[in-house]
């Protein structure tokens, strides 16, 4: 099946692709020459069109990412100062009736947690499990300094992200062995 040429050319079809590509490579080349070395977080952009840009001041970086199945989400804010925030979700608080002695392991993670300056669990009001991480990254501000500094907060949480994965697998567990038990 042939698809049918658009009657007018698209924008980005206005000029040739080398010409564009040159230009926009020249033009990316220009700007970090430009600036200041190594490129810190949020110095430069690729805006919609795509062309590399220098950013407009007070963005703040957000990103996520998943980790053993679970998802967290990281902000970065504008000022070098800031720190990386990051949070996990590990699910809703299990019901005692559903897993008792999980539900106690749940909580002594959870208190366990709170010794750490930068890294804490806490159940939500709506009883959602969650892991808090906070850490002003190494400067300048690179991108591989984010990515240090966000590793190393799973690092030193990993304990507790373990303990409470282990908990939160027996209740799947258990649950499975009941659905069979009832069969």
């Amino acid at each position: 099946m042939a698809v049918a040429a658009p009657s007018e050319p698209l924008p980005s079809q206005t000029e040739p692709a080398e010409t564009r590509d040159g230009k926009d490579l020249h033009e990316a080349v220009r700007l970090a020459s430009e600036s200041k070395l190594p490129l810190e977080l949020g110095s430069i952009e690729i805006s919609e069109d795509g062309r590399v840009v220098p950013s407009a001041p007070g963005h703040t970086l957000t990103f996520s990412f998943f980790y053993k199945g679970l998802p967290f989400a990281g902000e970065v804010g504008p000022e070098s100062g800031d720190s990386v925030r990051l949070v996990g979700e590990f699910g809703k608080m299990p019901f005692t009736a559903e897993l008792p002695k999980g539900r106690h392991a749940i909580r002594q993670v959870i208190a366990d947690s709170q010794r750490s300056q930068r890294t804490r669990f806490f159940v939500t009001r709506e009883q959602d499990l969650r892991l808090a991480m906070e850490a002003v990254p190494p400067q300048p501000r690179t991108p591989v300094s984010i990515v240090a500094a966000v590793t190393a907060l799973i690092v030193e949480a990993l304990p507790g992200i373990e303990a409470m994965t282990d908990t939160l697998n027996e209740r799947l567990s258990a649950g499975r062995k009941n659905e069979t038990s009832v069969a």
